[in-house]
């Protein structure tokens, strides 16, 4: 194919789709580049599609190569450069990619990854070069990042219009397709950063695993020192849900394979490159690479700890004002991402996602604004359709089709973004889960803890009736989204750590002075505790760091294997299900025994199946629903006081 004839199909096809106004005759000059370079491959013609970082390889014959270029041997390689920018097409640039390929006939192509150095005079910067790689190991995972999102968004909708159980199966089930790209993002982006770095994906998989692995997890959780080789230690970070450990890890791993590859003897390197890449490994991401990257993580930690605790309005008001030059900077992907994940997997929010939601929505509005004064028809639908765009989290479209366009709209959209970044910043909103930030999504940025208090057990405490017969204030804290991505139940031994994490309970302990500075009517000798579940393992974790605070404590399905000695003087009624699988009812009689022995005050309830019958219950751990319908337990807590 003639490159004039290149030109041609690509003007048509834009054409055709409807971005005659985006793209012209100029943008395609800039969209082409006639730079010839030589290639290392085949002869091939690559096609980039900038969302992905990806081109598309196709062999081309010797004739069509040669037409209309410069005259070169034909021993001679050369590769031509086409670029189709997703921040101008949006989320369309899949379908103009697949039928760019079609219309220009580079059919039987296959998607490869091409250095930016292997186009010569194309050498980014340093700091071009590096938010490229970042966006490249996140792009490809975001498919899968927002889908979930939007599965737990849907969750929580559904769970508090009261059309799904949150202790049911099905949400159980829903949840884990919720959860699982973020408890194994390190997998995920192994997978990623293989790609990128020239890593045999199945080996970066393999190490990807290894970070996240049940057995290394098992480790971390018993905090028993352990160490490879007899000398060298282990340092027992955990990986799940982290960013930083596992890039770092495979990219050490591709200096690795390269040395691995050049002493394998060809006659075996099928098997012993990867196996001595493997061997390597192992101690360079338990022993050094992956604890580096967890320290690294944990000085981000650290600054997002100073704006979240101590200026957390700042990132909506920063993000609101700036998210469309952060997007222009194309930091959106490389930086923000990161940033965000980091943040919920160590606070259970964060406080960029509603500086983004606000700056979205003012570029939608400024866009709409635009389609009512604009007399072109033609501009007018793009205005309309991009401003859509927008609302629903896509602003590229509106902010390179329109608003950058005209530049007053983009002013407006600034100053609406900060407006509205000072609401969120100052109202204290945050992103929950982490997604795309639109509209359709804006189920999560509503807190679970009002999920929690209106549709969950606390929900017996909060009825008329029960306000009017013992008039409390409740509490239903939840546990650090660290320590619940292992699992939901509360013999889990991630779970264990949360709960006897020391931060968390002071964390619970502040809160509970906060809410009785600040309600002068609070009774010190009535505050009570009870949970399921692992909310019943934190109810043993609380009355065993601070036996003294408590008046009374209903552990519901527990478990704690740590000491009761301290308790004989706590009023405790424990239930549990006689048959119940998840936490086998002995880890509490074990309890129970112990503190009867020491002659504590405590009683037990053991619900048999005709129990459960009789309250419609055909789970045998659900033992919190005949519990907290129970008035008699009720009765018998609030009438307890603290010695």
């Amino acid at each position: 194919m003639k490159k004039d004839q290149l030109k041609i199909s690509l003007h048509h096809l834009f054409a055709e789709r409807g971005f005659t106004e985006i793209f012209d005759q100029e943008f395609l000059k800039k969209s082409i580049d006639r730079r010839i370079v030589a290639g290392t491959e085949d002869q091939i013609m690559i096609v980039n599609r900038a969302s992905g970082r990806k081109h598309a390889q196709c062999k081309v014959g010797e004739d069509a190569l040669l037409s209309g270029f410069p005259e070169k041997t034909v021993a001679e390689k050369f590769v031509c450069h086409i670029q189709i920018d997703h921040n101008v097409i949006g989320p369309d640039v899949h379908h103009v990619y697949d039928e760019l390929i079609a219309e220009t006939g580079l059919t039987g192509g296959t998607v490869d990854r091409v250095e930016a150095d292997d186009l010569k005079g194309q050498k980014p910067k340093m700091l071009e070069r590096a938010m490229d790689t970042l966006s490249s190991l996140f792009t490809p995972a975001i498919a899968a990042i927002t889908g979930a999102a939007m599965v737990k968004v849907l969750l929580v909708l559904l769970t508090m219009a009261g059309l799904l159980d949150a202790a049911s199966p099905t949400c159980s089930l829903l949840s884990i397709a919720g959860d699982a790209p973020f408890l194994f993002l390190p997998v995920i982006l192994a997978y990623t950063s293989s790609v990128r770095f020239g890593v045999d994906p199945m080996v970066g998989l393999t190490i990807g695993f290894m970070m996240v692995h049940p057995n290394y997890t098992a480790m971390v959780n018993a905090g028993e020192p352990v160490s490879m080789f007899g000398f060298l230690p282990v340092t027992l970070a955990t990986y799940t849900s982290t960013v930083i450990p596992v890039v770092l890890v495979i990219y050490a791993a591709s200096w690795v394979q390269k040395l691995a590859d050049k002493v394998s003897p060809k006659v075996i390197k099928f098997f012993f490159r990867p196996m001595l890449t493997l061997l390597i490994m192992t101690p360079l991401t338990y022993c050094i690479v992956g604890p580096l990257g967890n320290l690294v993580g944990q000085g981000l930690e650290a600054v997002l700890s100073v704006f979240q605790n101590n200026a957390p309005w700042f990132l909506p008001i920063f993000f609101g004002a700036f998210g469309p030059v952060v997007i222009m900077l194309g930091m959106h992907y490389a930086v923000t991402i990161p940033l965000a994940l980091a943040a919920i997997e160590v606070f259970g929010y964060d406080m960029l996602g509603p500086g983004f939601l606000v700056a979205n929505i003012a570029q939608g509005a400024a866009a709409f604004a635009v389609a009512l004064q604009a007399k072109d028809k033609s501009f007018k639908s793009l205005a309309v359709s991009t401003g859509c765009s927008a609302l629903l989290g896509t602003t590229e479209p509106a902010l390179y089709g329109v608003n950058l366009r005209l530049k007053k709209p983009l002013i407006a959209s600034v100053i609406g973004g900060l407006a509205g970044g000072i609401v969120c910043g100052f109202a204290g909103v945050k992103r929950i889960v982490f997604g795309p930030t639109g509209l359709t999504s804006i189920a999560i940025f509503i807190d679970d803890n009002i999920t929690h208090i209106t549709t969950k057990d606390a929900a017996s405490f909060v009825t008329e009736e029960m306000q009017e017969l013992h008039p409390c204030y409740v509490l239903a804290p939840q546990l650090p989204e660290r320590y619940t991505a292992a699992g939901e139940s509360p013999a889990d031994e991630q779970s264990a750590k949360g709960w006897t994490d020391e931060e968390v309970q002071e964390a619970l302990m502040e809160t509970i002075e906060e809410i009785a500075g600040t309600n002068g009517n609070v009774d010190m000798d009535r505050i009570y505790i009870t949970g399921h579940s692992m909310g019943a393992l934190g109810v043993w974790g609380m009355i065993a760091a601070y036996p003294d605070v408590f008046a009374a404590a209903v552990p519901i399905s527990g478990l704690w294997d740590g000491s009761v000695d301290d308790l004989v003087d706590l009023p405790i009624w424990i239930f549990h299900g006689e048959k119940d699988e998840v936490v086998p009812v002995d880890r509490e009689t074990m309890l129970r025994d112990r503190l009867e022995e020491l002659g504590g005050n405590v009683r037990m309830t053991i619900y048999t199946d005709e129990d459960f019958a009789a309250a419609g219950v055909t789970d045998p751990h659900g033992a919190n629903v005949p519990t907290y319908s129970n008035q008699e337990m009720f009765d018998w807590m609030f009438d307890q006081k603290r010695n």
